[in-house]
């Protein structure tokens, strides 16, 4: 039987006080609902549900939420953080997701830029960040951090069944859903230092499953093929275009496996 999410159990684990910890059974997006307390002045949130209607990733693609299969999760910060560190946000929240699933589970997890986890070639994962800016102080107000795992065995739909894995396909292990929330959240402790001095980032270029292979980036106004070769210090992607090195800083980037 999979495990329930459970608001004790969260508050028992999870180190930070939070002024909102919310548990669903259902909603349509959990970061939805951490934009409202947002608006409402609320300073931090953790949002959590067993299935969402409409949860959504990058590029408003649909990101399968089915009941009791995973964590679909959502964070309200307000870090003390500069508008143009918020491309940072992302890439770090990756890293501090592959770390706690691979302190709970025997697998190792893989990053695809920008916000992708994998498993053994497989997506596990995804993060969606959103922000807004105080554009006085060139700060952030605030940002939401959406993350979702998929975690037990699942029959996928047809439009992801090759494309998509689990945590306990991949392990052989059942693991319990606040455990890893909670770890996840706790690693998100040290974001704002993270952020800031860049030390993840050796970390998340050394995580990449598309570097030396060749992708397809897709821009707002133009596609091409090209060969990922690495990371910046900004967390952008550097890809080699027929000899010329490109920095992507937005776009879709895909990889045949």
């Amino acid at each position: 039987m999979e495990f329930e999410l459970s608001k004790t159990t969260l508050q028992n684990l999870i180190d930070k006080n939070f002024d909102e910890i919310v548990v669903l059974k259902e909603t349509q997006s959990t970061s939805d609902l951490c934009k409202d307390l947002a608006l409402k002045g609320t300073s931090s949130a953790i949002v959590v549900s067993e299935s969402q209607t409409k949860g959504r990733g990058r590029l408003n693609r649909e990101f399968y939420s089915p009941k009791n299969k995973g964590v679909y999760l959502s964070l309200l910060l307000r870090p003390n953080l500069k508008m143009g560190d918020a491309f940072k946000i992302t890439s770090f929240c990756g890293v501090a997701t592959a770390n706690a699933i691979e302190s709970l589970a025997n697998v190792k997890v893989g990053l695809k830029w920008v916000n992708d986890l994998f498993i053994n070639s497989k997506k596990v994962g995804g993060i969606l960040t959103e922000s807004a800016i105080n554009a006085e102080t060139r700060t952030l107000d605030y940002v939401i951090i959406g993350i979702g795992v998929n975690v037990y065995n699942d029959n996928y739909p047809d439009f992801i069944k090759n494309v998509a894995t689990n945590i306990e396909k991949e392990s052989n292990k059942k693991i319990d859903k606040n455990e890893l929330i909670a770890k996840i959240v706790n690693n998100l402790n040290e974001l704002e230092s993270a952020v800031i001095s860049g030390n993840y980032l050796k970390e998340y270029t050394n995580r990449q499953v598309i570097l030396n292979k060749q992708v397809k980036v897709v821009l707002l106004n133009e596609e091409f093929y090209a060969t990922a070769v690495g990371i910046d210090e900004n967390g952008a992607l550097i890809v080699n275009k027929n000899g010329e090195l490109k920095t992507i800083t937005a776009g879709d980037v895909s990889i045949r496996f």
